[in-house]
């Protein structure tokens, strides 16, 4: 069994609390690595490396900063398969969404890389008086990261990028659970020429995390993960005076209209429900079919479901992966127990799967419901696994309103060959991010998206525009030089 160990200073720092939690192989079912779970030792010497790296770090060029990510963006490009492996090892999604998931990392990071070059100290020269007026926006301090496991590596890039890049240090606590890829991107971070201390990784319980949230020496706290989570997150960051943002998961609708493309919805709800074994925050988990189109949706769908290639990520041909511990695995099957208790019709089961070569896995089959209520837990709750839910409605107009009930609908598609039909659905839609004939309207690096629903407390959203100004301070800057004595130099250097 692999012993890891946090990352502080540039150094591996064994954990000294005496407390650990075991990292599983989710293919094979075993206990792959024991995760050291951070006590006061650690906090603190993570604090101090952050607080001792922060004055030169955020005093550097913006320029040099955005050298470093761009050698760090090469890096990970070169190293993309280890990284993708690593994914596939601890988390269980199949290989292909993990080269998928490290190609998006690759992509935050050079977002953040053009954001610093772009971004210019602005200044306004007034003839009144003879004063310059400048405007600035320089770093916060020490940034707190706390990521899921479901995107070990997409999850911190985007985080961690556009917060080093604005000047600022970094601490992240990954998920214990898919450890590996966090800790090889912070040894490619030095080799990248990042100085030691202005990014430091720490497992840690929610004894340690809370420990974090409430130090005086965290500015900002980001946060991805479970909604209840967040809101707790973001109501103990607030209660502390800390600036945070909290992205929530969600559960994501799809409408389809009579008049759809049936066999390109319910690809696109494969497609959605499905990747990443169901386990990413833009995952589609319902299906709302409108009108009486519900049984032919449904006929297209179960045959589907249940031909998924179900086995360990790095086979050729696997569909579909393992849940990333038996714990998980079981809270899914409790949900699937409770659809059919509730009277939802199960069409196909997931359960008593069994993978050749893999028997002790954590895998678990693609399972779809029928004629789900809003009532059911199935549907009003996360479920965070390979579960698909149709819900049938008269109309377009019922169907909105179902999407806008529910509390966490942060994206919403309707698949529709009708103008006004996808007129009015992106219109009414309570939603961040609406799509029309595409089944995940995720956002992009460059876009903001936090949703509008329970599962972003708060205001802060991320990435894009807003992301630059939660990790940086507006500052402005009035002079006057009496007589003949010259301006202030001007070095032309962003300070972000």
């Amino acid at each position: 069994m692999k012993q890891l160990s946090h990352y502080i200073n540039g150094l591996a720092y064994e954990g000294r609390s005496g407390r650990y939690a075991d990292g599983f192989d989710p293919a094979e079912g075993t206990i792959a690595r024991s995760v050291p779970l951070a006590g006061p030792m650690e906090i603190d010497g993570a604090l101090a490396a952050a607080g001792m790296a922060f004055p030169a770090w955020s005093a550097t060029p913006s320029r040099q900063r955005a050298q470093v990510l761009a050698g760090f963006q090469g890096l990970l490009q070169q190293h993309q398969d280890e990284l993708a492996e690593l994914i596939v090892r601890e988390h269980g999604k199949v290989l292909a969404e993990a080269l998928d998931e490290v190609a998006l990392g690759i992509e935050a990071v050079a977002h953040a890389c053009e954001t610093v070059r772009q971004l210019d100290t602005r200044r306004a020269a007034s003839a009144e008086n003879g004063i310059d007026r400048w405007r600035a926006r320089p770093p916060l301090g020490i940034v707190l990261g706390i990521t899921p496991s479901s995107l070990p590596l997409l999850a911190p890039c985007a985080q961690f990028a556009l917060a080093l890049a604005c000047g600022n240090v970094f601490i992240l606590t990954p998920s214990q659970r898919t450890p590996s890829a966090a800790l090889r991107m912070a040894h490619l971070l030095r080799q990248a020429g990042l100085p030691d201390g202005a990014f430091n990784v720490l497992f840690g319980d929610k004894q340690a995390i809370d420990t974090l949230i409430a130090h005086r020496d965290i500015a900002a706290i980001s946060f991805i993960g479970s909604t209840p989570v967040a809101q707790d997150v973001h109501t103990e960051a607030t209660r502390h005076g800390k600036r945070v943002q909290a992205l929530g998961s969600a559960k994501h609708h799809i409408v389809v209209m009579p008049d759809a493309d049936l066999d390109r919805a319910a690809d696109a709800l494969m497609a959605g429900a499905f990747g990443s074994a169901s386990l990413r925050g833009m995952t589609n988990a319902v299906a709302v079919a409108v009108g009486d189109i519900g049984d032919a949706l449904a006929e297209r769908l179960a045959p589907r479901v249940r031909a998924l290639a179900i086995g360990d990520g790095l086979s050729p041909g696997a569909q579909l992966g393992p849940l990333p511990t038996p714990q998980h695995r079981m809270a899914v099957m409790r949900y699937i127990e409770d659809g059919e208790a509730s009277g939802a019709t199960l069409l196909v089961d997931g359960r008593g799967l069994s993978v050749p070569g893999h028997e002790r896995g954590f895998f678990l089959g693609g399972t779809l419901f029928d004629h789900v209520a809003p009532r059911m837990n199935i549907y009003r709750e996360e479920i965070h696994g390979p579960v698909l839910n149709i819900l049938r409605v008269p109309d377009l107009a019922t169907a909105i309103a179902l999407v806008n009930a529910h509390g966490s609908a942060n994206a919403a598609s309707c698949f529709t060959t009708d103008g006004d039909t996808a007129l009015a659905f992106g219109r009414q839609v309570r939603t961040g991010l609406a799509g029309i004939n595409v089944p995940v309207p995720a956002a992009r690096t460059w876009q903001a998206f936090g949703g509008w629903t329970g599962a972003l407390p708060g205001d802060a959203q991320s990435p894009g525009e807003d992301a630059v100004r939660f990790h940086t301070k507006d500052k402005r800057i009035m002079q006057r030089w009496p007589g003949d004595a010259p301006p202030a130099h001007d070095t032309g250097e962003t300070p972000c």
